[in-house]
């Protein structure tokens, strides 16, 4: 997994990942990931791009709903925060509300993500940028089978966990970005993430 680029020591799955709102897009390599970042999966590697503040204002807000009961609240706004346009910031946030089609199962997730770039110089870049995430979901991991692989004559939405079956999930990104672009073609880079993430897990 990678984040702008710059290789994580945390994997893909096993940990909670940020919502997608918080993401211009998504880069996905097949193949050896250490031909690109000098150490990695065989499998390949993700890339995770940060939304970046724009100098025209814009303003974008989504909602959805669907099967059980899954509601999603979306909102990213982005612009100019001087006269001049030297500093301009964008802010997205997204709200998760969610039933599952297994009993007694219920997810509430929010993520907020606020990121400023600042002209230094002509040819000097700042970014700074902080998200935070709250997530508390259920703990249902599946349905076991007998010992010779027959599968439990239930119905789809039985649910074997108790009620206080939960997961939750806190992740806090903090980081920055400095680039200078030489008159000569050349263009140097400095990156930094911080991640702060504590979980609980209250499970049968």
């Amino acid at each position: 997994l990678q984040h702008d680029g710059v290789p994580s020591t945390l994997p893909l799955s096993g940990y909670q990942q940020n919502d997608l709102a918080m993401y211009d897009r998504l880069e996905v390599l097949r193949g050896p990931a250490g031909l690109t970042q000098g150490s990695g999966s065989y499998a390949g590697a993700v890339n995770l791009v940060r939304k970046r503040p724009k100098s025209a204002f814009a303003a974008n807000f989504l909602t959805s709903t669907g099967s059980w009961n899954n509601n999603r609240l979306e909102a990213d706004i982005t612009g100019a925060l001087n006269k001049n346009k030297t500093i301009r910031g964008r802010v997205a946030a997204s709200f998760i509300d969610r039933d599952f089609f297994y009993n007694r199962a219920h997810e509430r997730k929010w993520l907020v993500y606020g990121t400023v770039d600042f002209d230094l110089t002509p040819n000097t870049l700042a970014n700074l940028y902080l998200s935070y995430q709250k997530d508390r979901s259920p703990g249902f991991s599946g349905l076991p089978a007998y010992t010779n692989g027959v599968n439990l004559d239930v119905p789809r939405s039985f649910n074997p966990y108790p009620e206080w079956n939960r997961r939750r999930w806190s992740t806090r990104d903090l980081g920055g970005e400095l680039t200078h672009q030489f008159d000569s073609g050349w263009k140097i880079t400095l990156k930094g993430n911080n991640r702060k993430q504590t979980f609980s897990f209250h499970e049968a």
